[in-house]
């Protein structure tokens, strides 16, 4: 079987990287086009059965027009890759991420030779838009034209891919049928998280890992930090992520004098994260509520809840569709004082944020990689193979 997998991420990021390796584990041969990072990283790289193409363009945020022209390039790219590698040797299996979901263009070359093309949404692209340029509250017009390439790349794919159940409801809800949409969740793989990382629990410590968009709600956990100091004096904030929202979120911290206890320390590679949050005192999740937040799932919730630490989360639909009230702190999203109540409560009572914990790791376990590695391969192989 010969799969090819293009996304506009880089090669490490998880999802891209699990199935990648899970293909590759059985026997397929597999080409993934991506983002190159830097000059340090290869543009072409081998290894046994995966070959990895990095295209050069690195991902900036920026405006719209930024957006456009970066996803353009990326595909005039890819497509050449593809079309490049389809002459070589046909694919079986031409698997796009989303979003942009116009990318999806750039298999056709190697469906002219007789691969199937799949579409695996990472992200909604309507909700996404309208979570970052119209605070999630409705659709802008931008959202709506996202919405006709959804339809036009879903009606181009044999099958959808997509990362949670909220995911596959929405397009369910859009008119697609159930029988090509699968949800495969952003799980992660427990061989990287080890369990014996948790040998001492750092006092205080709330970890948060992940981008700074405003749609992210850390500006909450910061503005309850006050508080949260003066109920549990060793309290601090470890922040891992880069993002839009970074200065924001330093001013924020300067004005209410919490500049020692909120630490800013850039982006970790995502295989130093386990390391980094296992001791954590209280794992923290601070989505706002909108029309993309309340599809997606928080895929570092697994995470804590498998390394044992206690989490602190939003009350958002994904989450409580996962995790009952036993294994983690709920607070209304965008509310400091209900944050702060619930991540003193971790903080203040360490045996019942032990068992909470317990309780959170039991429910995570059957949306562990290793539960749906082999339904993700057998799919593939099956549509790889299907007339």
């Amino acid at each position: 079987m010969r799969v090819a997998l293009v996304t506009r991420a880089y090669a490490d990021t998880p999802r891209l990287e699990r199935m990648a390796g899970a293909l590759a584990e059985h026997g397929a041969e597999v080409l993934v086009v991506c983002l190159r990072r830097d000059d340090h990283e290869r543009a072409v790289e081998h290894d046994g059965s995966l070959k990895l193409v990095r295209l050069r363009r690195a991902k900036r945020r920026g405006s719209r027009l930024r957006y456009a022209a970066e996803y353009g390039e990326f595909l005039a790219s890819a497509v050449s890759v593809v079309r490049r590698e389809a002459a070589r040797r046909p694919f079986d299996l031409v698997q796009v991420g989303s979003p942009p979901d116009v990318l999806l263009a750039c298999a056709l070359p190697a469906r002219v030779f007789g691969a199937k093309l799949v579409l695996d949404v990472y992200d909604l692209s309507p909700e996404l838009y309208a979570s970052k340029f119209a605070h999630g509250r409705s659709w802008p017009p931008g959202s709506y034209l996202l919405a006709a390439l959804e339809r036009a790349a879903v009606a181009s794919s044999c099958h959808v891919l997509c990362a949670g159940e909220g995911f596959r409801s929405a397009l369910l809800a859009r008119g697609v049928s159930p029988l090509r949409v699968t949800s495969i969740p952003n799980s992660p793989d427990e061989r990287e998280l080890d369990s014996n990382l948790r040998h001492h629990v750092e006092p205080g410590q709330l970890a948060y890992c992940g981008s700074l968009f405003d749609r992210y709600g850390l500006a909450t956990a910061v503005q309850a930090m006050p508080a949260v100091a003066e109920a549990a004096p060793e309290a601090h904030l470890d922040v891992w992520g880069e993002g839009p929202d970074l200065e924001r979120l330093r001013t924020l911290s300067a004005r209410l004098g919490m500049d020692g206890r909120v630490r800013f320390l850039g982006v970790a590679p995502h295989r130093d994260v386990p390391r980094l949050i296992s001791n954590a005192a209280c794992g923290i999740s601070t989505l706002r509520s909108d029309c993309f937040t309340e599809l997606a799932f928080p895929a570092k919730l697994f995470e804590y809840a498998t390394l044992g630490v206690p989490i602190a989360a939003s009350r958002t639909t994904p989450v409580t569709r996962v995790f009952s009230e036993d294994a983690v702190s709920f607070f209304a999203p965008e509310d400091f004082r209900s944050y702060a109540s619930a991540v003193i409560r971790l903080l203040l009572d360490p045996e019942a944020a032990r068992r909470q914990a317990e309780a959170a790791r039991a429910e995570a376990a059957p949306w562990l990689w290793s539960r749906w590695k082999g339904r993700y391969v057998a799919l593939v192989e099956h549509l790889a193979g299907a007339a």
